[in-house]
């Protein structure tokens, strides 16, 4: 809410102003008038600098000076200070402004030459027209996420080539290989009990126990083998993650050392300067020193010029003194001079010790976020050094053990396997049997062995090919996900965009109403983005196809409409260089519309504008 009817407005070494200028900006309306490079175009760079709008900086200060200052006063204070650094031109500070202020009332509410819409008419190209539509709409929002599921859909795909490396085979061929392997090796083993039991009905129920009980011993062997491959293949992918984790670790902490380094090297350059700051600090501290300084000198001005003007009126009335009231006059004079003068030090220097203590803030906090970047630096060479150190020997060595189990493991099971073969060997030759019967055995038990075999390998071929299969069906439907909701996005995206058009035309269609033109029936933006102007009892008429003056009409006509639908709260509407070939019946009809609808409309001209559209500005400001 405005606090006020006017806006004082004071510009410091902006564009072509050098040294200060203060500008009273009124409602409704304010006319500046003058010549060309007296700084019409300079006051409108300074309100779009205190809106904290995109533009660069380096065409803001004046060329000729190091500082610069644009200060609005309402009730409160807002203004911006900009300065020349080795760098370029940087913000050393700026305060908030009391409007909700964004990009969207740098585009709709400075009707300048080089303002986007403008340009877009004046070179007409649809595809520009629609990204201006984006800027003063809330689509860059998803634009934004667009850019963060593309990236996260390329991430998925590859994992999906990945998985789908792994898989080789179908897993119902492995299944059914599987099944087969089982179902083969069920025969042997009843066709062994059947020569067993046949041996165990000779009469050795003791080597037969034997023999059986070592066949147990060998299968839970095998087990025990079984779970301890698993478990190495568990340990092998808990390595994996953590040296992705380490390349990870590694990735961040050199972004980190970047960009410390680049805060080393500004902390640098600043502290090459502390010396310098501290030393004019204290050299402004002692000239303010209210014992010795300024301060001191000053209360002694007043004092001795009170001084003076007790002793003139003491001798007002006394004839014989009169001869010395010229003298005391020249002294008070002189006294008041001399007090200004070190008033206006005091100022001085009250303001350049504020400036120098911003510096010295400045510097405290580049030096706290160096400190807080080499911690978290450390941080991440810490955990570092505990995955290379400690998490993948111990991992190592766990795997290494494994293996040697394993490995241990398969020779007891040999040599089980050969004391299998001798107890089987020696009931043979107790029973008896045929020479046929023992060769049967013996293939059996081997093939009994082989198969066991088999049928591991493939249980792990199995696992892992489901293991592979199961991440790769969540891949593909995580893919399918996104591809949906990045379709989802860019609809949305279009739709906010359309929008946008949608409520511009609209604003268009009532504003252009209420204006009463003659000539001109319709303004509209097509779906194509396409920009059609309707005249009355014509068909519409395509915008290459106006004259200079209509176009120019028509871009202050549109950027007025998308000022009310875009950023109503912002209560400035500036129009630069007026003088320029508007239709003048037609500025006129719009200048008196405007009026009223906006708290202040400012306009810069070459000629006085009231001599032109016939009526008494409120508020006339010129330039010198």
């Amino acid at each position: 809410m405005l606090k006020r009817d006017e806006l004082i407005l004071k510009v410091e070494n902006i564009g072509g102003i050098r040294g200060k200028l203060e500008l009273k900006i009124k409602q409704p309306i304010t006319f500046i008038n003058a010549p060309n490079a007296a700084g019409k175009s300079s006051i409108v760079r300074a309100l779009q600098l205190l809106c904290k709008n995109p533009l660069n900086l380096d065409y803001i200060l004046n060329e000729y000076e190091n500082n610069g200052r644009v200060e609005l006063i309402d009730e409160e204070r807002f203004f911006v200070e900009i300065a020349r650094s080795k760098v370029g031109i940087e913000v050393l500070s700026e305060s908030k402004l009391l409007w909700d202020i964004d990009e969207k009332a740098f585009h709709t509410s400075f009707c300048v030459r080089d303002a986007e819409l403008i340009k877009i008419i004046e070179d007409y190209k649809p595809e520009r027209l629609k990204y201006w539509f984006r800027n003063v709409s809330d689509a860059y929002y998803y634009e934004s996420l667009i850019s963060i599921i593309n990236t996260l859909l390329e991430e998925k795909r590859g994992e999906c080539e990945r998985l789908k490396s792994i898989i080789e085979v179908d897993v119902k061929d492995r299944e059914i290989a599987l099944i087969k392997a089982q179902k083969e090796l069920a025969e042997v083993e009843s066709e062994l009990a059947d020569a067993n039991r046949k041996l165990k009905d000779l009469g050795y129920g003791d080597l037969i126990k034997g023999k059986e009980q070592m066949e147990k011993e060998i299968s839970d062997m095998w087990r025990k083998i079984s779970n301890m491959e698993e478990e190495k293949d568990e340990k092998r992918r808990e390595e994996i993650n953590l040296q992705r984790l380490y390349a990870d670790l590694e990735v961040h902490r050199e972004s980190e050392l970047n960009e410390l380094q680049l805060l080393i090297n500004e902390l640098k350059v600043e502290e090459e300067a502390e010396k310098i700051i501290i030393a004019r600090r204290n050299d402004v501290m002692k000239s303010l020193d209210p014992e010795k300084g300024i301060p001191f000198m000053i209360k002694n001005l007043e004092s001795r010029l009170s001084n003076y003007y007790s002793t003139l009126e003491s001798i007002k009335s006394l004839a014989e003194a009169q001869p010395c009231i010229p003298v005391i006059d020249a002294c008070i004079k002189a006294t008041k001079e001399e007090l200004n003068i070190k008033v206006s030090e005091r100022r001085s220097l009250e303001k350049e010790l504020e400036s120098l203590n911003v510096r010295l803030e400045a510097l405290k906090k580049l030096r706290a976020k160096v400190d807080f970047k080499k911690r978290s630096i450390a941080d991440y060479e810490k955990r570092m050094k505990e995955i290379k150190e400690r998490d993948l020997p111990r991992i190592r060595s766990e795997i290494e053990r494994i293996g040697e189990e394993i490995v241990k493991s398969k020779a007891d099971i040999e040599g089980r396997e050969n004391e299998l073969r001798m107890i089987i060997g020696n009931i043979l030759k107790l029973e008896g049997v045929s020479e046929g019967l023992k060769k049967r055995i013996d293939e059996l038990s081997k093939k009994k062995s082989e198969l066991e075999k088999d049928i591991r390998a493939k249980e792990t071929e199995l696992r892992r090919a489901l293991e592979a299969r199961s991440e790769y069906e969540r891949a593909i439907k995580a893919v399918k996900w996104l591809e949906g909701f990045l379709s989802h996005l860019q609809r949305r995206h279009e739709y906010i965009i359309d929008g946008a058009r949608n409520e511009l035309n609209k604003a268009l269609k009532d504003n252009f109403e209420l204006m009463r033109f003659i000539g001109l029936s319709e303004i509209m933006v097509t779906p194509d983005y396409e920009l059609i102007v309707r005249r009355k009892g014509r068909p519409p008429t395509k915008l290459q196809m106006l004259s200079s003056s209509e176009r120019l009409t028509i871009s202050l006509i549109m950027m007025f409409v998308a000022k009310q639908a875009y950023a109503p709260e912002f209560p400035l509407f500036v129009i630069d260089e007026a003088k320029e070939p508007y239709d003048e019946t037609r500025f006129e009809k719009i200048i008196n519309y405007i009026r009223g609808k906006v708290p202040y409309l400012l306009i810069t001209s070459l000629v006085p504008l009231k001599d032109k559209v016939g009526y008494e500005a409120i508020t006339t400001s010129y330039m010198e």
